[in-house]
């Protein structure tokens, strides 16, 4: 059943939903949690939780205790909670007031799954990438090139700063390969706790060759990236420019826009990006606190 999976899942909400005076809610307490289910989207949020819960125990024959104890345990790890019951009724409130609801101890459907979100968040881990410090590799010779690192696109936010890509060129192949490892981590507004690692392999046709440079390019049907690697300068970086004057289809499912100017990624070492990802991070994740936490 959707809502019994939402206690242990608690899909995220964006609570964005009309408010209905709570007389007009239906009465549930003689409703299956098939029949609660079908009620209107917008209804099911503002059920209070409490009675919500106290149907799926009834139905699931669970302890009539979950649905308490996965609030305390949320509201805790935000740091609203206190242990008294008196003091949970508080809590309740001074999350409902943090959120921007009206502050009435009674948490909905809605509240009570942006409550899971938060605290799921709460508990997110750092992870970097493989890195050399501050530095990247770069190694070219007469007819092997290799340069490790991470991905950031100049004056842009690139879609996975969590990233780590290795290059091997090999002269007789003409060909440098780009094997890249994304790591997805879930944005704020989502509340699963999975990370995700993705590979992707490239093929750059090698185009110049020296001991001190190798430019390599892909050539796309709507994009061209030019890749150089400088020995000397210790640098790595793409330029991707648009193939034709219009945005094109790829494979006639996802249309590509035009770049408005060519985009300039440089391959950086990854502890450092890592790190300023993790504190922005931290910084808005602190707003999701109780008004106890001491810093």
């Amino acid at each position: 059943m959707r809502i019994f999976i939402v206690f242990f899942i608690v899909a995220a909400s964006s609570l964005v939903f009309t408010k209905t005076n709570a007389d007009d809610l239906p009465d549930i307490s003689k409703m299956s949690i098939e029949e609660i289910e079908k009620l209107p989207a917008d209804i099911i949020p503002q059920l209070p939780a409490s009675d919500v819960f106290a149907k799926i125990a009834e139905e699931k024959k669970l302890s009539s205790s979950f649905f308490d104890t996965a609030l305390i345990i949320n509201l805790s790890k935000l740091l609203f909670f206190e242990p008294s019951e008196e003091q949970k009724i508080q809590a309740v409130k001074a999350f409902q007031k943090s959120i921007g609801n009206k502050a009435d101890g009674v948490l909905t459907m809605g509240q009570f799954e942006e409550l899971g979100r938060r605290a799921t968040r709460s508990t997110d881990t750092p992870v970097y990438p493989s890195t050399f410090g501050e530095d990247i590799r770069v190694y070219i010779e007469t007819d092997f090139a290799i340069a490790e690192g991470t991905w950031i696109i100049e004056g842009q936010r690139i879609a996975y700063p969590i990233n780590h890509s290795k290059i091997t060129c090999r002269k007789y192949s003409g060909v440098c390969e780009v094997v890249q490892a994304d790591v997805a981590v879930p944005n704020l507004d989502e509340n699963s706790n999975s990370y995700s690692l993705h590979l992707s392999t490239e093929n750059y046709e090698v185009i110049s060759w020296s001991m001190d440079e190798v430019v390599s390019q892909s050539v796309g049907e709507c994009r061209k990236t030019l890749m150089t690697m400088s020995k000397s300068s210790g640098e790595v970086f793409q330029v991707t420019s648009n193939v034709g004057k219009e945005g094109c289809e790829i494979g006639g499912l996802l249309a590509l826009p035009q770049l408005e100017t060519p985009q300039v990624a440089k391959m950086v070492g990854g502890f450092d990006t890592a790190q300023k990802f993790w504190q922005e991070r931290k910084t808005e994740i602190s707003k999701f606190y109780g008004p106890n936490i001491v810093e």
